[in-house]
């Protein structure tokens, strides 16, 4: 898990999960009051640098039909389905 703080307090988490050369993405939070500043896209920016050192190959993420925000935030980071039923996102890591 990585955190987000602002004056100590909490305004974002991310949380993953990593077999072998995968991680999965299992959550993303970013506090109502502190969204639309790009905060969730730093949170994947800074996950992915600890990943690739890491070596890790790739991150899924899991995504319900609903979510549209997320599936955005992912998109813009560079993730693509990867599946038909787009519950299921990855993006590769080099």
């Amino acid at each position: 898990t990585i955190v987000l703080k602002h004056n100590e307090w909490v305004i974002g988490h991310i949380s993953l999960k990593t077999k072998k050369e995968t991680t999965e993405l299992l959550h993303l939070f970013v506090d109502s009051k502190y969204r639309r500043k790009g905060l969730g896209l730093k949170l994947l920016k800074e996950t992915e640098s600890y990943i690739i050192d890491s070596k890790i190959e790739s991150i899924t993420a899991k995504v319900q039909k609903k979510n549209i925000v997320l599936k955005k935030v992912l998109e813009r980071s560079g993730y693509r389905y990867k599946n038909s039923n787009q519950n299921l996102m990855i993006k590769k890591l080099e």
